[in-house]
């Protein structure tokens, strides 16, 4: 044992190291939740109940200190149905829901199901349609007939984000239909996932409902694009891998997942993998985020010397010491200085 751990001991730091680097490099962006309608907020819904009066809305204490809005439809066993009205969906595109629930307990192999429909519509539709059911819910914890109003507590069934599927329409209406004996709805919620905004390797997506499908996005501040920024928001809210690329453009510099300008008297050129250079002597920027340094007044550079040589001033003689000169100037001197020592000896 001993032995083995003296082998394991220098592992130790190599394994934290890549299990921090893993999760740096899949750093998730949790999903935000946009609220469309919450019943508890309301004091009134005003929905339809087909046939009238089948539902009902009431205030009852739950087990609760104050009285809970909620919606029954208790009594004869009949086909009963409650429409919502008409909500826009704002940016969803998959509608999620959270509810609480109770149901009266019926013979074995009887207990009706909890029908939840959906309508994806441009226009508010009046009465309830015939329509494909999206949930059937039932709860496993029934209450008695005997049951009193402080008690139903102890049997509300609470079930989260569940799914309403797709809605595309400018916003939809909600229905829910049962047959049993009574039912309960203290809380309803309707809400839709979202991808939050993100900048990550210089790219940038604005917020989007989830299940949007591929966005295209932009670069930061001072990148320029290499490939289309392509990503997409799942049905989760969480955005996908990146497709395409952006890197920093000239003048700029890669400094913590941002474009950063080259300060003054500083440049960077364009297809330059490295960072801001210090301007060569008897140079300077006029500006931050210079691709370039241009010379100073007096001196100057040849139209085919590169812009990381120094700028150079001219006399009769030629040029002043100490001064940067390109190949070309120099090789241009020595043959001036040759011509004219030719000159001086013929005419001797």
């Amino acid at each position: 044992m001993a032995l083995y751990n003296r082998i394991l001991w220098p592992a130790w730091p190599m394994i934290i190291f890549l299990w921090i680097w893993e999760a740096g490099c899949h750093t998730q962006y949790p999903a935000e939740e946009v609220e469309i309608f919450n019943s508890e907020k309301l004091d009134r819904l005003g929905w339809t109940s087909d046939p009238n009066t089948e539902w009902t809305e009431i205030w009852l204490r739950v087990g609760t200190q104050n009285p809970v809005h909620l919606l029954q439809a208790c009594g004869r066993k009949v086909a009963r149905t409650l429409l919502s009205q008409w909500m826009g969906r704002k940016q969803a595109h998959y509608l999620l829901m959270d509810i609480v629930f109770a149901q009266e307990e019926e013979p074995p192999g009887q207990l009706s199901s909890l029908r939840v429909h959906l309508f994806d519509t441009d226009t508010p539709i009046t009465t309830f349609q015939n329509s494909w059911t999206v949930l059937e819910l039932q709860t496993s914890k029934l209450f008695p007939a005997t049951v009193t109003p402080s008690q139903i507590s102890s049997y509300l069934n609470r079930s989260l984000a569940l799914s309403l599927g797709s809605v595309s329409r400018r916003g939809f209406q909600l229905a829910f239909s049962y047959t049993g004996t009574c039912v309960f709805i203290t809380s309803i919620r309707l809400y839709y996932r979202r991808c939050p905004d993100i900048m990550a390797h210089l790219a940038s997506f604005g917020k989007t409902g989830a299940g949007s499908g591929p966005l295209t996005g932009s670069c930061v501040k001072g990148a320029v694009e290499v490939s289309p920024l392509v990503r997409e928001c799942t049905v989760d809210g969480v955005w996908g891998p990146l497709q395409g690329e952006c890197t920093c453009g000239p003048g700029y510099q890669l400094m913590d997942d941002t474009c950063q300008a080259c300060r003054m008297g500083y440049y960077r050129p364009a297809n330059d993998s490295a960072g801001c250079r210090l301007c060569p002597a008897n140079t300077r920027t006029h500006r931050e985020g210079s691709e370039r340094c241009d010379c100073l007044q007096g001196f100057s550079r040849l139209p085919t010397d590169s812009h990381d040589l120094s700028c150079t001033s001219k006399t009769m003689n030629g040029f002043t010491g100490n001064q940067q000169v390109s190949s070309h100037y120099k090789s241009s001197l020595l043959k001036k200085r040759l011509k004219l020592l030719c000159e001086f000896e013929n005419g001797h």
